[in-house]
């Protein structure tokens, strides 16, 4: 049966790759450009955290459900799922924020907060994303192959504002329809590529407890406290992380007049 499981690696860490990659550019495009996206509908900066607040709700409430489902139904069909509902999302936002619209209408406001809502609730790709690393890399060499975690979130957060502020120039709608795009592009490597690295319904071996490899290392037997307080002190620094690639957008233009 272990034989039966080997897949090519390559097409299995492009996909996963690419996979990781898409889910930090569909946000660091979007976000840094929400402010003059949306100038025209409302240009408060109340709307500006509702908006952001949305897309982060969904995937903090949805990401759990996503990885429980690709633990019993695959990895590849929750990929392919998410991943299509991210270019639903972004293209939703793209066609609303491209089209004209009468003054005064809750329409495209309505569209926007749907778009984020169902990008965000599609954000759950990089845990399952993660997983498929995971399923086919030894445990001891699993810490080389999650490198592509933050491979894939540095090059998201340094090429998405880049990207986005050139692209923005040309038009203010033209980051969201590339970053629609490479979604697009993801999701054809997924159906293309990506092999079922979870197969439902084959008995997986029970989970062997180890020393964790990280900054979570604790004595044996001490492991859980251990990790538990590792999260709960990483945890508050996610809002300052993603405050801090969302909110320069709105502070240089109403400070500096700044933007595209």
């Amino acid at each position: 049966m272990a034989a039966s499981l080997q897949r090519p690696r390559i097409p299995t860490l492009l996909s996963a790759f690419l996979t990781l990659l898409n889910d930090r550019l569909s946000e660091s495009i979007v976000f840094p450009l929400l402010p003059f996206l949306l100038a025209q509908f409302a240009p408060d900066g109340r709307t500006l955290g509702l908006l952001a607040g949305s897309y982060a709700l969904a995937q903090f409430l949805v990401t759990p459900l996503i990885g429980a489902l690709s633990d019993r139904y695959g990895r590849r069909p929750v990929i392919s799922i998410c991943v299509a509902g991210s270019v639903v999302g972004l293209g939703l936002f793209a066609v609303t924020v491209s089209l004209p619209w009468p003054s005064q209408s809750l329409l495209p406001l309505l569209l926007l907060f749907a778009a984020r809502i169902i990008d965000g609730i599609s954000g759950g790709t990089a845990a399952t994303a993660s997983a498929v690393l995971a399923d086919i890399t030894p445990p001891d060499k699993r810490a080389r192959a999650f490198g592509l975690i933050g491979v894939a979130f540095g090059l998201g957060f340094i090429l998405g504002p880049f990207v986005g502020g050139q692209l923005a120039r040309v038009a203010v709608s033209l980051p969201v329809w590339v970053a629609t795009g490479f979604a697009a592009l993801n999701l054809l490597v997924v159906l293309n590529l990506l092999p079922e690295t979870h197969p439902p319904g084959i008995p997986q071996k029970p989970a062997q407890k180890t020393r964790p490899q990280s900054v979570c290392t604790a004595e044996p037997g001490a492991d859980e406290p251990q990790r538990g307080a590792t999260v709960r002190s990483f945890f508050p620094l996610l809002p300052g992380l993603q405050r801090l690639h969302r909110h320069p957008g709105a502070l240089f233009q109403a400070a500096l007049r700044l933007g595209p």
